[in-house]
């Protein structure tokens, strides 16, 4: 007896599912036990918006290091870079929230968000007067913002790679069905991971909300919109001329 149409679409419907499902429970575990043998020293920052992870080491004057927004970024990407700078500072590597160990708050991330956070971070973590920032790919242009809202908190800036082409825009309408669309527990998990897959290792949705808030213009990474802030005092590098950056001072 052959199944009525909408009994045979059901069905598919199912499977589709269960297989997403599993798809999505395998890259968790996978990100889970990556997270396990892959656990780096390090402490948390409760901050109001969610707890914020954090490596420090070395000894001298503070100096913060931000890692990019792609989705499978997070401070392990600087830990190199950081011990090359801690002889002569104390270096704070952060997950950013959203990313990495970091809590990933189901909110509307903007610029003015991370900013908070750096001046936060600064005032009940360093507790110094001021430290110096090492920012790279999409953080870059918060690092520069920081120091421009923060007067007389951040003295030099080094910035690796900044983006200077924003990422694609959506209307807001179409950035909220997008949003929308991500947020699904089962659907939007699995298309995020597929894209986090193509970008890098997905790490227990890393960057999910972040990706949305990109896309629909709340946060913007293009340092093309703050030319007029970048002085002797902040400096620009670029990884495919120079191997490594220079120090902060040379």
């Amino acid at each position: 007896m052959e199944r009525h149409p909408i009994i045979k679409v059901f069905s598919t419907v199912c499977k589709a599912s269960l297989l997403m499902e599993a798809i999505n429970i395998g890259l968790l575990g996978i990100s889970k036990w990556k997270a396990k043998h892959n656990s780096r020293d390090g402490q948390f920052y409760d901050w109001k918006f969610g707890r914020v992870f954090y490596s420090v080491k070395g000894r001298g004057t503070p100096l913060i290091m931000l890692h990019g927004f792609k989705p499978a970024d997070s401070g392990n990407d600087m830990e190199l870079l950081a011990n090359r700078y801690c002889g002569d500072h104390r270096v704070f590597v952060l997950d950013l929230p959203g990313f990495g160990l970091s809590e990933k708050p189901w909110i509307t991330y903007t610029n003015y968000f991370y900013v908070m956070l750096i001046r936060d971070f600064i005032n009940e973590v360093i507790e110094e007067d001021s430290a110096d920032i090492i920012a790279c790919e999409g953080s870059c242009l918060l690092a520069v913002q920081a120091r421009k809202a923060l007067a007389g908190k951040i003295n030099n800036v080094t910035l690796i790679d900044p983006c200077e082409r924003e990422n694609v825009v959506f209307p807001k309408s179409i950035a909220r069905r997008i949003k929308n669309v991500v947020d699904l527990p089962l659907y939007g998990t699995f298309l995020y991971n597929m894209y986090s897959l193509a970008c890098g290792v997905p790490f227990d949705g890393a960057g999910r909300h972040v990706f949305v808030s990109r896309l629909s213009g709340h946060l913007t990474t293009d340092i093309n919109e703050v030319k007029d802030l970048i002085d002797e005092n902040v400096k620009v590098i670029s990884t495919a001329t120079e191997k490594q950056p220079v120090s902060l001072y040379e």
